[in-house]
């Protein structure tokens, strides 16, 4: 149990399928969202892991207790070190480009006795609607194949936070402050202690 009385991914956690969004939705979200110029200068965006060459662009749409709405820009993969979970159900769906979704699966050992956690992928294509349970295990990768001006873009619906998040490590569950830079969130920071 950690420090906020939380034992995480004691349970297992059921991954849900990916949906295609109705085209009438994805086309009236992508206007509102990726055709308005003037989006970015009317919200609060956080340019997570340093303005000049950030991990992820958020643009935060609707902040509250029991929902909250970002615009997110990819413009690199997550960190691959280890899976991460978030502290709140979440929707997503996927306005530009594609994404490359990398699972956990249940803990086993392996043929040294070591415990490793079995993944899985799957493909995000645009217009993707995926449902995420809280403590859901993942990693986000985005393509190389990309083209210039192709970063993803998804819609990134939350609902309230309920628990802590954090890194699924070899040595067990890290949370998040002891993974990342102490100084800014999105560089890479101790992670789960590598050399």
């Amino acid at each position: 149990m950690n420090s906020e009385g939380f034992q995480p991914h004691t349970a297992p956690v059921r991954v849900w399928p990916s949906r295609r969004c109705p085209d009438w939705l994805l086309t009236r979200l992508q206007t509102k969202y990726l055709r308005d110029p003037g989006l970015r200068e009317r919200y609060e965006t956080q340019w997570i892991g340093g303005k000049d060459t950030p991990y992820r662009e958020r643009v935060i749409l609707r902040r509250s207790p029991l929902t909250s709405l970002y615009l997110h820009e990819f413009h690199r993969s997550d960190d691959p070190r280890a899976l991460h979970d978030h502290p709140w159900a979440s929707v997503s769906i996927l306005l530009r480009g594609a994404l490359i979704e990398i699972l956990g699966g249940d803990v086993r050992a392996d043929r040294n006795g070591d415990l490793v956690r079995d993944t899985g992928a799957r493909n995000l294509p645009v217009g993707s609607m995926v449902y995420r349970p809280a403590g859901l295990l993942h990693r986000l990768v985005v393509p190389q194949w990309l083209r210039p001006g192709e970063s993803p873009v998804s819609l990134f619906l939350t609902g309230p936070r309920f628990r802590s998040w954090g890194f699924d490590c070899p040595q067990g569950w890290r949370h998040w402050r002891d993974f990342v830079d102490a100084d800014d969130t999105g560089l890479i920071g101790r992670g789960c202690g590598e050399p």
